[in-house]
């Protein structure tokens, strides 16, 4: 970080035309990611803060005088991190947004990642779903992509979800202060993990806005729960496959910029038991995501700051606990995809497997090509959470069996000790929020029917403790260590075969076809301007016509000076943008 931070104070020094003088240099990461900004604002420059990681230089993105042009800043040292490779990368990592990180299971860690959908660019992983139309709204960014594992969970398993600011963890946070917005947990029951996450059978089992009651939203309880969100899985869900989807909503710029930021990601798990026969759930209830909202919901459209008129209306379905009695004969506690038992060491969805026996020097040798073969794959697939024991699998496995080659000592594999590098959970895993729809906790006494019209706002009122008082429900997990034994990993045995995927389709896109004539209509496509008839303003994509006759809520887009077009959406100062972000 010093490094890096002397080059961009020389740089100030050495080019004044393009910054202004500092009179003090930034001393901390935090404070020269605020530098920077400062930096690249005043030079017209804030959008290569979001938009323009580089893998080497540092390649600044400008538009002035109505071009394109670039800035591009020599021997820009990256920090060394494999996910967020410059600081560029990092400050858009440090923009106040957030990724559901690692998911515990009755107070239980299952590793950073491990069973969740993740994005494959780190750079761009905390950011927002990009549009309320996309399959994104799914499951996130590349969440129609299964995750290698699905977790067991018992029937009414207590679900934690840790959301982190930093996914690796290499900084504390899970969301920016000024992110303010509801919450809510929504479950899909899916034939197996191959089942379409966009499309139908959604339904929502928790949610809270604003607590009137301690003038808190639901991400200030969250914040003080360091991240730490927990809800209990209703009784009567009947054991099989299941979707866990988290969404938060940050209103920052619900009005300013007609931007509902929507941070989605889901778990994957296995119920073992649960009552028999299918799951119902009423049509009322029921949702297809995308489609369950579309932008013109009073919630989406809320004012944080001019006279907010409460209580607030969250957007989408109003909650639904199903309610059953776990069936012996229904119960199935083995499955396919889950984490294998034969697993030495785990990161993330990755498993490092020992080499075949050997007992040749050829053998030997082949087995360390091998294992390292293992170690590219654990790189290739590590997420946004980081590769922590890529590097231990290599550094300890093959190592190890180099050594043993080289020494003349052929018969193998060795025997060798891995200790699997860990994320200390924030603190103490908090109470579940949504007892009072189940009728009280579901693991210590029988479940009570939820009302069939229950109230969001009696929700927002009293689903959550207190912030300033969060509730223990279990100690952390892991408080203090920041490494466990690798054969702590509890691994789930695979065995009973998968039932037939049945895929549900997607809702078809929307139409691009130009409106016939008349009055300009909001853009369903993303396109705007010219003859397509379309205008941004009211449309999902963004409320800025861009030069190039798109959608959307950047500064690129809503610029005058970038070639905003005002008769096809909103055009704002720049001002105006970096108030916002």
């Amino acid at each position: 970080h010093e490094v890096t931070v002397e080059q961009f104070h020389s740089l100030n020094k050495a080019k004044p035309s393009a910054y202004t003088k500092a009179t003090k240099p930034p001393t901390t990461f935090q404070s020269f990611i605020r530098y920077l900004r400062f930096r690249l604002s005043s030079a017209g420059l804030l959008s290569a803060v979001h938009r323009n990681p580089s893998f080497s230089d540092l390649d600044v993105l400008s538009c002035t005088k109505n071009a394109t042009s670039h800035l591009r800043i020599p021997n820009f040292q990256p920090i060394k991190m494999k996910f967020f490779t410059t600081a560029l990368a990092m400050a858009a990592a440090a923009n106040a947004h957030t990724l559901m990180s690692k998911l515990y299971i009755n107070g239980e860690s299952q590793g950073d990642a491990t069973c969740i959908r993740m994005p494959k660019e780190g750079d761009t992983a905390t950011s927002p779903v990009a549009g309320l139309t996309s399959d994104d709204m799914a499951c996130g960014k590349d969440g129609q992509i299964a995750a290698a594992y699905t977790c067991a969970a018992p029937g009414n398993s207590k679900l934690t979800f840790e959301f982190r600011q930093w996914p690796d963890a290499r900084a504390e946070g899970s969301i920016d202060p000024s992110h303010r917005g509801p919450c809510s947990v929504y479950v899909k029951k899916v034939d197996d993990m191959t089942t379409a996450a966009a499309g139908p059978n959604w339904f929502k089992i928790w949610d809270e806005g604003y607590d009137e009651s301690t003038q808190q939203w639901c991400t200030d309880k969250l914040i003080a729960n360091k991240g730490l969100l927990t809800v209990e899985l209703p009784s009567g869900l009947p054991a099989g496959y299941y979707l866990v989807r988290t969404e938060i909503l940050a209103l920052h710029q619900a009005v300013s910029l007609h931007d509902p930021q929507y941070y989605v990601g889901c778990a994957q798990i296995h119920v073992s038991d649960g009552p028999s026969g299918a799951l119902e759930i009423p049509s009322q209830y029921s949702v297809s995501i995308p489609g369950y909202i579309d932008g013109s919901e009073a919630g989406n459209n809320f004012n944080l700051y001019d006279n907010p008129q409460y209580p607030y209306p969250i957007p989408g379905p109003e909650p639904y606990s199903p309610v059953g009695t776990a069936s012996a004969s229904a119960k199935s506690t083995s499955f396919e995809g889950g984490v294998p038992s034969d697993c030495l060491i785990k990161n993330a969805n990755w498993c490092g497997k020992a080499p075949e026996a050997y007992t040749t020097q050829t053998g030997c040798w082949a087995a360390v090509d091998a294992c390292y073969a293992q170690g590219n794959v654990c790189f290739d697939s590590a997420p946004p959470t980081g590769a922590a024991n890529c590097y231990v699998w290599n550094d300890n496995m093959c190592k190890g069996i180099s050594a043993q080659c080289t020494a003349g000592n052929w018969q193998g594999p060795p025997t060798i000790e891995m200790t699997a590098k860990t994320v200390a959970a924030p603190g103490a895993i908090p109470a579940a929020v949504n007892l009072n729809l189940l009728g009280g906790s579901a693991n210590t006494a029988a479940a009570a029917v939820a009302s069939a019209t229950p109230s969001k706002t009696a929700v927002a009122a009293s689903s959550s403790a207190p912030a300033a008082t969060p509730t223990a429900e279990y100690a952390a997990e892991d408080p203090i260590a920041t490494s466990a034994p690798a054969a702590t990993v509890a691994p789930v045995t695979s065995a009973a075969p998968v039932p037939a995927s049945t895929s549900v389709a997607a809702p078809a896109a929307p139409s691009a076809s130009a409106p016939a004539s008349g009055a300009l209509v909001p853009s369903t496509d993303g396109t705007c301007g010219g003859s397509t008839g379309f205008t941004c303003e009211g449309s999902t994509f963004g409320s800025c016509c861009s030069a190039a006759g798109k959608c959307g809520s950047k500064i690129l887009q809503c610029r005058p000076s970038c070639g905003c077009q005002t008769k096809f959406g909103l055009c704002l100062e720049a001002r105006s943008l970096t108030k916002s972000n």
